[in-house]
């Protein structure tokens, strides 16, 4: 955490995590809580890890996010939820850049 602290102080960033707008920036500026079908997360999870291990099998990665996601929102410590003050982007059904662009516009709307 401390380098974390020691970035953002020197200069603008951009960080991600499941807790960095709600326990460890909850200050920033802007915060952005990006979520997807959980199917739609565990397909784009399976096409990275396909790749270096073709036996890999997609109801194995679902299951495994499945079971991280109850895990998040459920741990005693920093449970997963959406930040106070965070625009909320499911890009089930956007590419990496209409994501951005959509974060690009709030920030833009709130300058």
């Amino acid at each position: 955490k401390v380098i974390q602290y020691k970035l953002v102080n020197s200069c603008s960033t951009v960080m991600t995590g499941r807790d960095i707008g709600s326990e460890i920036f909850p200050q920033a500026k802007h915060k952005f809580y990006l979520t997807a079908a959980v199917a739609t997360r565990a397909k784009r999870r399976f096409e990275q890890l396909v790749k270096k291990d073709s036996t890999i099998k997609y109801e194995d990665v679902l299951k495994s996010m499945e079971e991280r996601d109850k895990q998040d929102e459920t741990r005693e410590v920093s449970p997963l939820r959406i930040p106070e003050g965070a625009v909320v982007i499911d890009n089930s059904n956007l590419t990496v850049e209409q994501t951005v662009e959509e974060m690009l516009k709030h920030i833009k709307l709130s300058s």
